[in-house]
């Protein structure tokens, strides 16, 4: 997931979210789905806090 960029993980939540509402998948499936789904949504957070840090940083020194 590392490697991974802010819109790739986007993208495989947005997979994960249609292949759960399609309801073909197999509880156990759904739950493993489910609990990738989370640990994606906790990266792109992560992504966006650092953005929003550098992108502080960058606005505090341009002010000054």
């Amino acid at each position: 997931m590392e490697n991974m960029t802010f819109e790739e993980a986007k993208e495989k939540i947005e997979q994960i979210i249609r292949n759960m509402e399609s309801g073909s998948l197999p509880l156990e499936e759904s739950v493993a789905q489910f609990e990738e789904a989370a640990k994606l949504v906790k990266y792109c957070q992560e992504k966006l806090d650092e953005y929003k840090g550098k992108i502080e940083a960058v606005t505090t020194v341009a002010a000054e």
